[in-house]
């Protein structure tokens, strides 16, 4: 229906009425609106990708099951030894650590003792740094058996690239061990003379990827914490690219990329030009967090996103009528808000903070919509709204949330069943609910946007003098404290206008943000990641109002978003693990509490 007929049946139909609120629609996505969305996602893909971490990490590995076995390795003439390097996996997930004796031939052929390797972390390089030894035989036998080794490297003095082992020989092992002994030397290259978040795990991958790992195997998992559907997403990358740090860390970097064409069709359809979907997309692009928390092997950005998109669906539903796109169209977009609402669920319990902010623009839009079409003669027609809320808000997440289970379910053993999945979610919120812990990088919910605590992901070691690399997680300060004053300025210029479509934002805000509030258990910076799009919006929005309002105001507003950029950039070295002196990081310590 268009505004003329629509006003026309207005008139006819009904006595005079104060007229009805105009509401802005935005045009159309366009091909323009596409290729932006694509150069600014290639763009930060490009960007991102560099140093995501290597796809050569070791994959086979040796794990024996009896104390005594072992072998030897020939190292051909003696050279002299000073370093091993060895590489943990997990096995058949069973184990909790191992330990390895390991000897060096002297010159009159007696094996002496030499080091110990202890596997405790896994899918980690770590060293051993020992006094040199001259030696052509190094002897490893299982001290205490269960423990998976990948790989094995030994380093002569002053060598950054390991010995060559030219045979292996006495070598001692049981039909029941994983692997065999010469998993442990076939992918030398893939030895780090310098360990870094290249080959490792850092911070929280150690649970999600574990996980993730663990779902492939149909292993016990060792982490519960969480919902699984964000670690199965880790889990399909690792499928393709195998259990390499490229692997386990792409499937976030994608959820990154993808929330850049999110936030540009949020911030189009919302202020209703090209240059807002531009703006909203960009500060998304050069937040801080943004880009250190996807390029980890973690959940946060999966959940982000789905959170996104729940709203913007619900935002869709919200500014427009049934009788104006059709009721099948409305049902479209609430279903695909209650399919991204499950995916979130699914995947971290914040996103069920969500659930009351859409439950309030639900029935505000409802109120609207009785109350435009009790104007409108013959429009109103009764329609089972309650009984669609209920399959697309209740059931289609319940279906969600259940399948994400199944990796668990094939789990060999018992007690894995869809019987057990109240226990289980029971254990999920006992372990929120009494979890006493502290930690170094914990911060509380007033702290967040006031970025005092970051998040300290990874610190290269072995690094040359006065040099670092360094992993930090925290925001663009340009975005968040500048977010600060924009939420409220925000509120009070769509207070003044009555703009309806803010609500859904400052919905958004509340519902997620509120809940923390009450929240005992420590928490991290990070828990404010869902938010911050939300927060993008409403700086986007005081823009708007600038460039409408001042001659000079899109001269400002550009002039902001280059700002920005340009702090991305100072920060970029303290982001991404590159190698730089120690003294250009120690300028960008701001704050008293930003450790990096």
């Amino acid at each position: 229906m268009t505004k003329k007929t629509r006003h026309a049946a207005i008139k006819a139909n009904t006595p005079p009425a104060a007229p009805l609120p105009a509401r802005v629609s935005s045009p159309p996505l366009d091909r323009r609106d596409y290729i932006i969305m694509a150069a600014l996602t290639l763009i930060y893909l490009v960007v991102a990708l560099v140093n995501l971490g290597r796809l050569d990490s070791p994959t086979t590995g040796w794990k024996p099951v009896k104390v005594g076995e072992g072998f030897v390795a020939d190292l051909g003439l003696p050279k002299d030894i000073s370093r091993i390097y060895y590489y943990s996996g997990l096995g058949d997930g069973r184990e909790a650590s191992g330990r390895y004796k390991v000897e060096f031939m002297d010159a009159s052929g007696k094996y002496l003792p030499y080091a110990n390797i202890e596997k405790k972390e896994i899918f980690t390089w770590k060293y051993l740094d020992l006094t040199p030894v001259r030696t052509g035989r190094m002897r490893i036998t299982a001290d205490a058996p269960g423990g998976t080794l990948l790989e094995l490297g030994f380093f002569e003095k002053g060598k950054t690239t390991p010995v060559s082992v030219t045979k292996l020989s006495d070598v001692t092992s049981d039909p029941a061990d994983e692997g065999v002994v010469a998993n442990l030397f076939d992918e030398q290259g893939s030895i780090e003379y310098r360990p870094s978040y290249l080959s490792d795990m850092i911070f929280d991958e150690i649970y999600h990827v574990r996980t993730a790992y663990e779902y492939i195997h149909h292993i016990e998992p060792f982490e519960n914490s969480h919902p699984p559907l964000g670690k199965e997403l880790i889990a399909l990358c690792v499928l393709v690219f195998g259990m390499v740090p490229f692997g386990w860390r792409i499937a976030g970097t994608l959820g990154g990329a993808a929330m850049l064409p999110a936030m540009y069709v949020f911030g189009r359809r919302m202020f209703g030009g090209r240059f807002y979907g531009f703006a909203a997309a960009f500060l998304m692009m050069a937040d801080f967090m943004h880009f250190s928390q996807t390029r980890v092997g973690t959940v946060d950005g999966f959940v982000t996103l789905f959170i996104m998109l729940m709203f913007y669906y619900m935002y869709r539903y919200y500014s427009t009528m049934p009788y104006e796109t059709g009721p099948s169209e409305s049902l479209r977009l609430l279903f695909l808000c209650g399919l991204f609402f499950g995916l979130g669920a699914a995947t971290k319990w914040n996103a069920l903070y969500g659930a009351p902010g859409l439950l309030l623009l639900f029935v505000l839009a409802k109120r609207a919509e009785h109350k435009d079409a009790g104007r409108l003669a013959g429009t109103r027609k009764s329609s089972p709204w309650f009984l669609w809320c209920v399959l697309f808000f209740v059931v289609v997440p319940a279906v969600i949330y259940t399948l994400s289970y199944i990796p668990i379910m094939m789990v060999p053993g018992p007690g894995h069943s869809i019987a057990d999945l109240p226990a289980i979610q029971g254990n999920m919120y006992n372990f929120h609910k009494t979890l006493v812990a502290t930690h170094p990088f914990q911060s509380l919910w007033w702290e967040w946007p006031l970025m005092l605590k970051p998040v300290w992901f990874y610190v290269g070691s072995d690094m040359p003098a006065g040099m670092t690399s360094t992993i930090v997680s925290f925001g663009n300060p340009a975005i968040w404290w500048v977010g600060i004053p924009a939420v409220a300025a925000a509120v009070v210029i769509a207070a003044v206008r009555r703009d309806r479509d803010m609500v859904v934002v400052f919905t958004a805000i509340a519902s997620l943000y509120l809940p923390w509030t009450q929240v005992t258990r420590i928490a991290f910076i990070y828990h404010f990641f869902p938010i911050l799009p939300f927060v993008i919006l409403c700086i986007v929005y005081v823009l708007k109002n600038i460039v409408e309002g001042y001659s000079w105001g899109r001269y400002a507003a550009w002039g902001y978003l280059t700002f920005t950029l340009l702090l991305f950039v100072l920060f970029y070295p303290a982001l991404s693990g590159m190698e730089v002196s120690l003294r250009y990081i120690e300028h960008l310590k701001w704050l008293k509490g930003w450790y990096f």
